[in-house]
C-alpha cells in the first residue's frame, strides 16, 4: 500500500500527462522531472510553445482556517 505522499506524487505525475488546454490543440507534450515534487510541462501548439511548473506543496497554514485548540488564536 503506498504512503500519501507516494499517492500524492503519483496523482501529480498523472495530472501533467493529463493537462489539456481549452483554446488550442497540443501537438507536442514533454514533461521534465525537476525534482521528486515537481514537473516542468511544455505543451506545443499551433501558434506556440507554453511552459507550465507543476509542484506538490502542503497547506501548513491558512489564516481563515478554525484553530484546532481553541486555545491558538
Amino acid at each position: 500500500m503506498a504512503s500519501p505522499a507516494q499517492e500524492a506524487t503519483a496523482a501529480l505525475l498523472q495530472a501533467a500527462h493529463a493537462y489539456t488546454h481549452t483554446r488550442w490543440k497540443i501537438r507536442r507534450r514533454e514533461i521534465y522531472q525537476c525534482s521528486d515534487r515537481s514537473y516542468l510541462l511544455r505543451l506545443q501548439g499551433r501558434t506556440g510553445t507554453y511552459n507550465y511548473l507543476v509542484q506538490l506543496a502542503e497547506l501548513v497554514h491558512d489564516s481563515a482556517a478554525e484553530p484546532v485548540d481553541p486555545a491558538i488564536s
